[in-house]
């Protein structure tokens, strides 16, 4: 070998030992980037799984709220009918009163006429025969007052007008009779 020979020879020896020390360095820095790179992508992953899950919240939440909204406006539709209902019922309950009322006053009508019928026919039967002839000349009956009896009943009783009892027996108010009260009843 020459001199020049060993030199290239000497050179390619120290190049080829250059590239026997760099190629630990170089995969190592490969290996370093092959590792950041892969730790890069699991963040990247982890990211992803992130944010999918945040959209799978966002997507459960509105659904959720949808839900919370139709079930509000079930309430406010079912509170609606509620009140509906109970409107109705309670106008149904007020027509009932009203012809419970006026089925009452009809009965109450009638208890009066018949009682007041009844009481005519009796004091009819009992009217007395005698005369009796007033100091002012005119003819009537005397009647004493019963219990139950009012001046409405006696002057039907007797086919006679209210007023003429009252002023017959000058008295002002018709309400105080009382009972064995002996009136006066002038012939009608």
């Amino acid at each position: 070998m020459t001199g020049h020979g060993f030199g290239a020879v000497a050179r390619w020896g120290a190049a080829a030992m250059l590239l026997a020390g760099c190629t630990p360095y170089m995969h190592e820095s490969a290996r370093r980037q092959a590792h950041d790179r892969e730790d890069w992508r699991s963040v990247e992953e982890s990211i992803r799984r992130v944010e999918g899950r945040v959209e799978g919240i966002e997507i459960e939440n509105q659904r959720l709220a949808d839900e919370v909204e139709t079930l509000r406006r079930q309430q406010e539709a079912s509170g609606q009918r509620q009140r509906e209902a109970a409107e109705a019922q309670a106008a149904e309950l007020e027509r009932r009163v009203r012809a419970l009322e006026t089925a009452r006053a009809q009965d109450r009508q009638e208890i009066v006429d018949t009682l007041t019928r009844r009481m005519t026919e009796l004091l009819q039967q009992q009217r007395p025969a005698t005369a009796r002839r007033p100091a002012a000349g005119r003819t009537g009956f005397e009647h004493e007052v019963r219990t139950g009896e009012t001046l409405s009943t006696i002057a039907a009783a007797y086919g006679v007008r209210m007023q003429a009892i009252l002023d017959a027996n000058s008295i002002a108010n018709p309400n105080l009779l009382r009972v064995g009260q002996v009136l006066f009843i002038p012939e009608p």
